[in-house]
């Protein structure tokens, strides 16, 4: 038995070849283009060294305080200066609904309440103006500050003008120091 030649084949469909690289051209480039967004999204950690982050949470089929959050300020602190040979270091948040505005009209928006070490914590500094302050961080010091998300940031005018910037959540006025990454 005689097999084909396959130039032979590509010289008796001159269309098949281009449309065969196309073809291929396409599926590689999709996949690669695949593989990158789930890299990013799914796979690369959001941070540096997450492989040290642990999160500490109480049992999650027991529903938390009134107010959402599973550690009052007072037990942080004590699970902070208790494990303090066992941690590196301790940050704390808690995610809440809150009604923000910016001078453009009040709408609903997710945001973090975090002690003052949440960013270094994290390796993840600000990308703009500065993180919080221990004085920021005491309890009862009514001082008002926050750190806006980067899209958010972009929103209020991204760049410096966006440091100082006054919003208002849940009808308390808060002044931006710092933009997230």
């Amino acid at each position: 038995p005689h097999t084909p030649c396959p130039w032979g084949t590509l010289r008796a469909s001159p269309g098949f070849a281009p449309t065969a690289v196309v073809t291929l051209a396409l599926g590689i480039g999709v996949n690669i283009g695949m593989f990158s967004f789930v890299n990013g999204l799914l796979l690369r950690p959001l941070y540096a060294n997450a492989d040290e982050v642990v999160l500490l949470d109480t049992d999650p089929t027991t529903p938390s305080a009134d107010d959402g959050r599973d550690f009052s300020d007072p037990n942080y602190r004590d699970i902070r200066d208790g494990t303090a040979n066992v941690f590196a270091n301790l940050a704390a948040y808690s995610i809440n609904f809150v009604g923000l505005d910016a001078g453009n009209g009040a709408r609903g928006a997710l945001a973090a309440t975090v002690t003052g070490n949440y960013f270094q914590v994290l390796s993840a500094p600000p990308v703009l103006g500065r993180s919080f302050t221990a004085d920021e961080e005491r309890p009862g010091a009514g001082i008002r500050v926050a750190i806006v998300s980067y899209p958010f940031g972009e929103e209020l005018g991204a760049g410096a003008d966006t440091l100082g910037r006054l919003v208002r959540i849940n009808g308390e006025q808060f002044t931006v120091v710092g933009v997230a990454p």
